[in-house]
């Protein structure tokens, strides 16, 4: 599948749920990033985590960017009923744990996206739009994709950004990644694209001690 996803710094979290009003669900995830034994994701800028999230647990596989500014990839979700023990197969196939990253999300809906508002400890608040799409739909909804992107740019003039939490968590992370005046209102152009997208109309973390450089962590 294709994940379409943009993210902003929110600075007044109170301000943004009384717009967003109650959540559909609120998860506690804890998202371990790995490192591969052959290969640097940071320089092929993929990235493997494992996840527990609301009680339920996968591995997520996510590929190069598509687009510079939406931060499309391709997605691939394993759901594990077993979290210890995928961990200790992964870890036997060479796999080394680089951080953990926990976080309180609450969950929304809006124009057909999934809308999340995060508090990750050390890090502070942030809202992701999201929209996830059946695989080859990166060539169907190409078009669309590239305004989305363009809202994903324009967003990050004020506060968005499409850097992961891990990154965002890391020692090397981006200079002003975790910096930005995003407010309510800088999502806006998020969710004109977002219901663009949907229509078809034009329009530290809790972070644990790292165990590999974090250079090996892709985002």
């Amino acid at each position: 599948m294709i994940e379409f996803e943009v993210k902003a710094r929110v600075p007044d979290p109170a301000a943004l749920l009384r717009e967003l009003g109650g959540p559909e669900r609120v998860e506690e995830h804890a998202d371990l990033y790995l490192a591969h034994p052959a290969r640097d994701f940071a320089a092929t800028d993929e990235a493997l985590r494992l996840s527990s999230r609301g009680g339920r647990s996968d591995i997520t596989y996510k590929g190069p960017k598509l687009d510079a500014g939406s931060k499309a990839r391709r997605e691939i979700v394993v759901p594990v009923p077993d979290a210890a023990a995928a961990r200790a197969m992964l870890e036997a196939l060479g796999f080394r744990a680089v951080r953990e990253v926990r976080k309180t999300r609450r969950l929304f809906r809006a124009e057909g996206f999934e809308v999340a508002l995060d508090e990750v400890p050390g890090l502070g608040t942030y809202v992701e739009l999201e929209r996830v799409l059946p695989e080859g739909a990166d060539r169907r909804w190409s078009g669309r994709r590239s305004r989305f992107s363009r809202a994903g740019a324009s967003g990050r003039r004020s506060g968005a950004a499409t850097w992961s939490y891990s990154l965002l968590a890391s020692p090397t992370r981006p200079a002003g990644a975790a910096d930005g005046g995003a407010r309510a209102s800088a999502m806006a152009s998020h969710a004109t694209a977002a219901a663009a997208l949907t229509s078809g109309q034009s329009t530290q973390p809790s972070v644990k001690p790292a165990m590999a450089p974090p250079a090996q962590m892709a985002t």
